[in-house]
């Protein structure tokens, strides 16, 4: 059975960090501006591992040029709240651990359609495990 209670804790810890990271420790009160929402970041598809060490989901950006959002999989340590981005792929989701918890798979749309990788969590080049002619929904 997975903890919930670690599992609240950490998803807290993770939203804290990244809401650190985007909000200066010493900003001026001035009305909102539209650019500002580039800055904002979501948090979702937690998950977590099946030891109930770590935490991996999905955070969301804006990318106002390309009028896109970007996604990545970030990964958090309950133990000590230290989170990392995994994947670097702007359209990375759904990610679910292998049995051992030494890999993430995930859906990305890296080739124009969305397939299905892979990736350590000690980093490195994702793995594409599927060919698909469709994507993956």
């Amino acid at each position: 059975m997975r903890p919930s209670i670690s599992f609240a804790i950490a998803a807290a810890a993770a939203c804290a960090s990244l809401c650190a990271l985007s909000t200066p420790a010493t900003a001026a009160t001035r009305p909102v501006k539209a650019e500002d929402l580039f800055a904002l970041r979501t948090v979702s598809s937690a998950t977590m591992s099946h030891d109930g060490s770590r935490i991996a989901y999905v955070v969301t950006k804006m990318d106002g040029p390309k009028d896109t959002y970007l996604t990545d999989i970030w990964v958090a340590d309950v133990a000590t709240g230290h989170t990392w981005q995994l994947t670097q792929g702007d359209s990375d989701a759904d990610p679910a651990w292998s049995p051992d918890d030494k890999w993430l798979a995930f859906d990305s749309g890296r080739k124009e359609k969305s397939q299905v990788y892979r990736i350590s969590l000690g980093g490195g080049e994702a793995q594409r495990l599927t060919d698909l002619p469709n994507e993956i929904l």
